[in-house]
């Protein structure tokens, strides 16, 4: 090759080619811009050489490879696209305040052990392929992975671009008696709820709440409603069971529910007990 040495060396290019099993074609060195085109390819086999999964990535996951008349072509890097899907996955999870423990969880990864969870999962893939703001009421007993399908929807959809949160029912009265107890103001909390399109309310009923706080609750679940916004809501117990902790509230708030969600309910044994004896 009649090429600048210091754009890249003959025996080098030789040796990338070969790794891919490319023989230049005759005149192939002879075009014009052929120096560039294989300085390019060079740089880019040098990177991936040096690959680390993704993160040092400087090419955003485009590989470059030639083609055996000296044209280049390009690669989208599967391995950089796992990485990518992963961290956007993360993102996604800190900001719907998602807990680290369901990082991983997802719609795919759910495990329909019977009928109804079965049910459960194809009705939670429609609300995520589809334009409905309708919303779910999960209940059942522990274990049975009603979290898991909440989580696995909420994420769903904010890949989609919708906005999300999460949002344990106990740990969001903690937060509201403790405005009341210390004179603070619960607007910018109560806003967050509104707004976003898709609420996850988990655990609804684990503790009996204040009519002070009871009343917040339905507060947000009837400005959801108003607003026509997919609110999906996960519980041990049954709504008559929910309407009875929640006290004067209880009935407004069920009322609601039932407009805006499906009840579903899971079945079987507790996932969590079976997977800490080694009965899966």
């Amino acid at each position: 090759m009649n090429m600048p040495t210091s754009i890249y060396d003959e025996l080098e290019l030789r040796a990338y080619l070969q790794d891919d099993k490319v023989e230049l074609v005759e005149g192939a060195t002879d075009r014009p811009l052929f120096d560039i085109r294989a300085n390019q390819y060079i740089e880019s086999k040098r990177m991936c050489k040096k690959c680390t999964g993704g993160q040092g990535c400087r090419t955003k996951g485009i590989m470059t490879r030639m083609h055996d008349d000296g044209e280049l072509y390009v690669l989208k890097c599967g391995l950089y696209g796992v990485w990518r899907n992963q961290k956007d996955l993360e993102k996604v999870t800190l900001r719907a305040n998602i807990p680290t423990s369901y990082a991983e969880t997802t719609l795919e990864n759910y495990e329909k052990r019977t009928i109804e969870s079965e049910k459960a999962h194809a009705y939670m893939i429609t609300l995520a392929n589809n334009e409905s703001t309708q919303g779910a009421y999960i209940f059942g007993a522990s274990g049975l992975g009603k979290t898991h399908l909440a989580i696995g929807l909420l994420k769903k959809r904010m890949e989609r671009g919708r906005t999300g949160l999460f949002v344990v029912v106990p740990e969001l009265m903690e937060s509201l008696r403790r405005c009341l107890r210390e004179g603070g103001d619960d607007f910018e909390i109560l806003q967050a709820l509104y707004n976003v399109d898709c609420l996850v309310l988990d655990d609804l009923g684990a503790e009996k709440a204040t009519e002070w706080v009871a009343e917040r609750l339905y507060l947000v679940i009837n400005q959801r409603y108003l607003s026509n916004s997919m609110t999906i809501i996960t519980s041990n117990c049954t709504l008559q069971e929910v309407k009875e902790r929640l006290g004067e509230q209880g009935k407004r708030i069920t009322s609601r529910v039932l407009e805006m969600c499906k009840i579903i309910q899971l079945k079987g044994e507790d996932y969590r007990r079976m997977k800490a004896k080694g009965e899966r």
